[in-house]
């Protein structure tokens, strides 16, 4: 499995093709990256094009594998586009915050 986040995606893109590969996680977008310990900032309106939302103008683009770690996630949102992500993992019928999981990969916390 590979996922490429590119400046022309939508949000909505990302969210759902995420969701669709990693069934029991759910990304979320903030309008700031996020601090390591800080609350989340407000988020975005999914019909928004990463290239329309982003604060940081780097060359390239992200790739998401089953190996990719929760925390490189997070931080290439940050240092590549300048958006804050943050990872979610399903608990019974409740979303939280993977902040105990960012040293697992994605394929890890998915089936954890």
């Amino acid at each position: 499995m590979q996922m490429i986040i590119t400046e022309r995606l939508s949000l909505s893109t990302i969210r759902r093709e995420f969701s669709q590969i990693f069934p029991n996680l759910k990304l979320e977008l903030y309008t700031k990256p996020c601090l390591c310990d800080g609350p989340a900032e407000e988020g975005f309106e999914n019909n928004l094009l990463v290239n329309g939302c982003r604060t940081i103008y780097a060359a390239g683009e992200i790739t998401i594998t089953n190996q990719t770690l929760v925390s490189h996630l997070e931080e290439d949102f940050r240092n590549f586009f300048g958006i804050g992500l943050v990872v979610f993992k399903k608990n019974r019928s409740l979303w939280i915050d993977a902040y105990d999981f960012k040293d697992l990969t994605l394929e890890e916390l998915n089936r954890f």
